[in-house]
C-alpha cells in the first residue's frame, strides 16, 4: 500500500529520463572536438602561411645574393630549390631575368585537416647593389 502517490509519481518520473544527462555530455564532448579541429586546422593554416612566406623570402634572397644574375638561371634556381625544402617548402616556380629572381613555394599546413589546404607564397629579390657615399 503506497501512503505517498505523490513520491511514486515523481520517482517514476526521474526513471523515464535516465540517459538524458549522458547524451548531453557526448552532445557536448562531440562538439567541443570539432570545435577544437577547426581551431587547430585555422591556427595551422596561419602558421603555414608564415612558413611559406619565409621560405620564399629566403629561398629568393639566398639566390640572387649568390652573385651575378648572369650567372645561369637553372644555377639561382637550383640554390632557391634547396633553401625552400630546408624550410620545408616546395618550389613550385622560379624565374630568374638579368636583374632578379622570382620564387614561388608551397606549404602543406600541419594538424587533423591539414592535408586538405595548400598555402602558397611568392617572393622576388634582386643581387645587393652597392650605394656609392
Amino acid at each position: 500500500m503506497n501512503l505517498l502517490p505523490g513520491r511514486a509519481r515523481a520517482e517514476s518520473e526521474t526513471t523515464n529520463q535516465s540517459g538524458t544527462a549522458t547524451l548531453w555530455v557526448v552532445a557536448a564532448t562531440a562538439l567541443l572536438a570539432v570545435v577544437g579541429s577547426l581551431a587547430t586546422t585555422v591556427v595551422a593554416v596561419i602558421a603555414a602561411g608564415r612558413e611559406a612566406d619565409t621560405a620564399a623570402d629566403l629561398a629568393a634572397l639566398s639566390a640572387a645574393a649568390k652573385g651575378s644574375m648572369s650567372a645561369g638561371r637553372s644555377t639561382h634556381c637550383d640554390i632557391a630549390r634547396r633553401i625552400a625544402a630546408a624550410h620545408r617548402a616546395q618550389m613550385t616556380a622560379c624565374r630568374a631575368g638579368p636583374d632578379f629572381i622570382e620564387v614561388h613555394v608551397e606549404v602543406q599546413p600541419h594538424g587533423p585537416l591539414g592535408a586538405w589546404f595548400t598555402v602558397r607564397s611568392q617572393a622576388r629579390a634582386g643581387p645587393p647593389r652597392v650605394v656609392p657615399p
